[in-house]
């Protein structure tokens, strides 16, 4: 008597793809949004001026150590940032250029789905002498998903320090 194959395997491994699917894609679009608000004493223009003049960050930023690049949409920039204690290149491209408002550019992991992000800095004048500046990233990839605490308290902290000497340098000019 022969025996008829079980499809039992193949309801399973098709089901096992299907779940391996759908965590892919919950894992990969999990996304996290990072926000650090700072009141500035001074103008829309100065603010604009300090944050687009890449060739003085090494004389004032002490996260962004230098950024090479022309700032126009699409056109790349690299920048160095410290990485916990070392000096780590990265190659991002810039998105928006609105002068006075914001300046924003986007980054890409390596490996597809990894950690992507989007960097904004919106400018938004409060009164006749004080600026807000809003500086945040959205990040996306399945490294949020497993160390959205780890990435919120290592930006948080490098942000609310960028933003502190940005309103040193516009405040002392």
């Amino acid at each position: 008597m022969e025996k008829k194959p079980r499809k039992l395997p193949v309801v399973t491994f098709f089901l096992l793809i299907c779940l391996l699917g759908f965590g892919f894609v919950i894992v990969s679009t999990t996304q996290a949004t990072l926000t650090t608000v700072t009141l500035i004493e001074g103008t829309p223009e100065q603010v604009w001026q300090e944050l687009i003049d890449l060739e003085h960050y090494p004389d004032w930023n002490t996260v962004i150590l230098e950024a090479k690049g022309e700032l126009k949409p699409d056109a790349e920039l690299k920048i160095t940032i410290i990485r916990g204690d070392e000096p780590h290149v990265e190659t991002v491209t810039v998105r928006n250029v609105t002068p006075n408002r914001e300046l924003s550019w986007e980054e890409h992991s390596f490996l597809p789905y990894q950690l992507d992000g989007v960097h904004y800095f919106t400018i938004e004048q409060k009164d006749a002498n004080t600026v807000q500046l809003t500086h945040w990233e959205t990040f996306t990839g399945f490294t949020v998903f497993f160390q959205r605490d780890q990435l919120a308290s290592d930006y948080q902290e490098k942000f609310a320090k960028f933003n502190e000497a940005l309103k040193k340098r516009v405040e002392e000019q």
